[in-house]
C-alpha cells in the first residue's frame, strides 16, 4: 500500500484538474458522497432495529472553512437527502468560505439546511445539543493544518472527544500531522476515518492509529493513471 506525503496527494489533485480535466469540485462530491455513505453504514450497526427510521435520527456535522469543510457540506446533503435531522456547525464565519467550498454552503441554505457558528456564545449550550445526536462528522481540518491547535477550536476538539459519540472524520482526525502521524494538541479521536483516495504518510505511526481507528480508503474518482506514481 502507497502511504503519500502532503505534498504528492496536491499534486494528484493538480493533475487530476490541470491534466485531466477532471474539476475539483467533482472531487469533493465524491469525497463528501463517500463519507455519507459510511456514515449511513455506522449508524445502522449502532442503532437498534426499531429507531431505523431516518427521521429519528440527528447528525452533528462541524464543518471548517476551508475544503474539508467543503467535503463536509457535501455530506451534509446526502444525509439530509436520506431523511436525517442534520446540524451544521461552522468553525468560521461564513464569509470566511470560498470556492468549491462556498459552492456546496449555498446549496445548503437553498435546500434548507441551517447552520450554527460556533462561538463562546453557544458553546455553553453545544454540550446539552450533542446529547442528542446519534453521531459527529469531523469535517473541521485536513491535511493542510499546520502547528498546534489552539484557542475555541481545541476547547470544540475536546468537547466532541467527551461526547463518547460515533465520530466519522474526514480524510483525518482533525488535528493529525497527515505527514507525521502526531498530534498538533488536541486531536479527534475518530471511530471511522474515511480518507481520500490514499492513506497519509503518517498513517502507519503507532502514534496515529488511536486517533484513526478504522480506517476506510475512499475512490474520489482520481484517473488510474495517477495510481502508484
Amino acid at each position: 500500500m502507497d502511504y503519500l506525503t502532503v505534498k504528492e496527494i496536491n499534486e494528484i489533485d493538480r493533475l487530476a484538474s490541470k491534466k485531466y480535466g477532471i474539476p475539483s469540485i467533482i472531487l469533493m462530491e465524491n469525497a463528501g458522497r463517500a463519507v455519507a455513505e459510511e456514515t449511513i453504514k455506522t449508524l445502522k450497526r449502532q442503532i437498534p432495529r426499531y429507531r431505523r427510521d431516518t427521521k429519528t435520527q440527528k447528525i452533528a456535522i462541524f464543518c471548517g472553512s476551508g475544503k474539508n469543510g467543503g467535503d463536509g457540506f457535501v455530506s451534509a446533503r446526502y444525509l439530509f437527502n436520506h431523511g436525517y435531522m442534520i446540524e451544521v456547525y461552522l468553525l468560521k464565519n461564513p464569509t470566511k468560505i470560498s470556492g468549491d467550498s462556498l459552492t456546496n454552503f449555498t446549496i445548503l441554505k437553498k435546500i434548507g439546511i441551517k447552520t450554527k457558528l460556533v462561538s463562546v456564545n453557544i458553546f455553553s449550550n453545544l454540550s446539552h445539543e450533542l446529547k442528542s445526536v446519534d453521531c459527529i462528522i469531523d469535517a473541521l481540518f485536513g491535511t493542510g493544518l499546520k502547528g498546534k491547535i489552539e484557542g475555541l477550536p481545541a476547547q470544540l476538539i475536546k468537547l466532541i472527544n467527551q461526547t463518547k459519540k460515533s465520530i466519522i472524520s474526514i480524510d483525518i482526525p482533525s488535528g493529525l500531522d497527515a505527514d507525521t502521524g502526531f498530534s498538533f494538541g488536541e486531536c479527534i479521536k475518530a471511530t471511522v476515518t474515511v480518507t481520500m483516495g490514499y492513506p497519509k504518510k503518517g498513517f502507519p505511526n503507532p502514534q496515529a492509529k488511536k486517533f484513526l481507528a478504522k480506517l476506510i480508503i475512499a475512490d474520489i474518482g482520481y484517473p488510474k493513471q495517477l495510481k502508484g506514481r
